[in-house]
């Protein structure tokens, strides 16, 4: 991949890229952090996931599944 590693917003772990996200036209690298466990509501049940985020245009991090669009 073009994506240089980076580091977990949470634990700093530094990351290979997992993938990307295509969205109006730009593409935003994705990393997965497995340390760093969040617990999200899917289907109604509480599920723990691994911290997964991309990089905007101006390199920080973002939730592109949370409204606020914020890494935790």
């Amino acid at each position: 991949m073009k994506y240089p590693p980076f580091p977990c917003p949470k634990c700093s772990r530094l990351l290979s890229p997992a993938g990307v996200v295509s969205f109006a036209g730009h593409e935003f690298p994705t990393y997965q952090c497995d340390e760093c466990i969040k617990t999200v509501d899917m289907f109604g049940e509480p599920t723990e996931v691994a911290l997964t985020f991309c990089v905007g245009l101006d390199g920080k991090p973002f939730d592109p599944a949370e409204d606020e669009g914020e890494a935790e």
